[in-house]
């Protein structure tokens, strides 16, 4: 079976989780963790998204399936974001809280943030280094059936 799916990176800010969907992406079980793997194994079965998500972490699925960036509270979808540019590593913060960091996703201006896991990620509109990885905003592209 040959599957393209984006990579996640998942941050967390106080009850918020930040789940950026990235290229690149997973492309085949070889390369998948046993979460993932057992996702795609239920989707090709299936080819139902009702199905493979069922019983199934909504942090993994959605960002899997249709790409951006999803913020979640808990297991609860709160946005949605399709924004054109590149997450990187940074090493100072921009923005000080997560409004401001609400804020520069809806207007889709720069920004460094520090999560909880004091890591600092930076959104670019234009790519700065090659460890810059694109925003994914499609999620799901392709499932072939090899026999």
């Amino acid at each position: 079976m040959i599957i393209s799916i984006p990579s996640t990176i998942r941050k967390e800010v106080n009850d918020f989780t930040f789940v950026f969907s990235v290229i690149p992406p997973i492309i085949t079980l070889k390369n998948a963790d046993e979460d993932v793997k057992e996702f795609l194994l239920q989707l090709s079965k299936s080819f139902r998204i009702d199905i493979a998500c069922e019983n199934r972490d909504k942090k993994l699925c959605y960002p899997a399936i249709f790409g951006g960036i999803f913020v979640f509270n808990h297991d609860v979808i709160i946005k949605r974001y399709e924004i054109t540019g590149y997450l990187c590593n940074g090493k100072e913060e921009t923005v000080k809280n997560v409004n401001q960091l609400f804020k520069r996703l809806e207007e889709g201006k720069d920004w460094c943030f520090k999560f909880n896991d004091n890591s600092i990620l930076c959104y670019k509109t234009t790519k700065e280094s090659k460890e810059c990885k694109w925003i994914d905003n499609i999620g799901l592209r392709f499932l072939i059936l090899s026999t």
